[in-house]
């Protein structure tokens, strides 16, 4: 049992499930926006992802080299080069005009990672701000970056649809926002140090309720679309709600992660009923 619970928590720690996660929000665009995903496109987003987070958490230890000191789990710098290397294979065998927007995750994950002032440590210190930078890395990856390589127009569905997907993000990251309160320099003006625990889940409910409503400012929807997001919206607010004040181990690292993996096999699940 012991060597499972490493497993797992190794699972978690290396963001292998929150690149699945990832993966899952980039396929149900696919989905629902009937836009083709090659493999090389999927696979760049999930080692990529694996790259990112684990840079973004580890980003100045390997600038300094401070991995190569004893005692510094290196394996996981290890990981995310390899990770990053594979991701780099892929994303070259991406169409050209897809680099654009390669370039500006890159600068987004730099700006995020790096000091960019003298009072500020990175973009991931200054509160609110860091949660709208994940929110348009996640919407570029899973709406911008399949919509580009299939050469579709940037019009007004599409649009309208990764706004969907970024508040959608946000109410996500209130579960991790809750429990990293406590943890959280007194310095970073956090959601909830703003306006509460209470007013923090509120916000993410009415932000789920907003992506939700927004499904109907589209030209072109699906039965199946309005039928999982109405899912999407019941059992994303209901684990907002749910959210524990005091530190859970894995409720936010797991469970919410997993709400997109979910989603997706809901989502293959109605395709073949409706």
């Amino acid at each position: 049992m012991g060597h499972l619970q490493k497993i797992f928590d190794y699972y978690i720690e290396l963001s292998v499930h929150v690149a699945l996660a990832v993966v899952s929000i980039s396929l149900i665009t696919g989905i629902l926006l009937n836009i083709p995903m090659p493999k090389e496109l999927v696979l760049f987003i999930f080692f990529g992802s694996i790259a990112s987070y684990i840079f973004v958490k580890n980003g100045l230890a390997i600038a300094r080299f401070k991995f190569l000191d004893a005692g510094y789990p290196s394996h996981h710098i290890i990981l995310g080069i390899m990770a990053g290397v594979i991701s780099i294979i892929f994303g070259m065998m991406l169409p050209q005009r897809s680099w654009t927007v390669l370039l500006f995750l890159l600068i987004l994950i730099l700006l995020y990672t790096f000091p960019i002032t003298n009072r500020y440590k990175n973009l991931r210190s200054l509160g609110i701000l860091k949660v709208i930078i994940v929110a348009i890395s996640w919407t570029t990856v899973a709406v911008y970056l399949p919509a580009v390589l299939d050469g579709m127009v940037w019009g007004w569905d599409l649009n309208i649809f990764a706004l969907q997907y970024f508040l959608l993000v946000i109410a996500l990251i209130i579960p991790f926002e809750i429990r990293d309160m406590r943890f959280d320099p007194p310095d970073i003006r956090t959601i909830p140090r703003k306006i509460g625990v209470h007013g923090t889940k509120q916000l993410g409910i009415l932000l789920m309720i907003f992506s939700t409503m927004l499904l109907f400012f589209r030209d072109d929807i699906s039965n199946l679309e309005i039928v999982a997001r109405a899912i999407l919206l019941i059992a994303v607010c209901i684990f907002i709600w749910k959210t524990p004040v005091k530190k859970s181990k894995y409720y936010a690292s797991f469970w919410i992660e997993a709400i997109p993996i979910f989603w997706l096999g809901i989502i293959w699940g109605l395709k073949n009923l409706i």
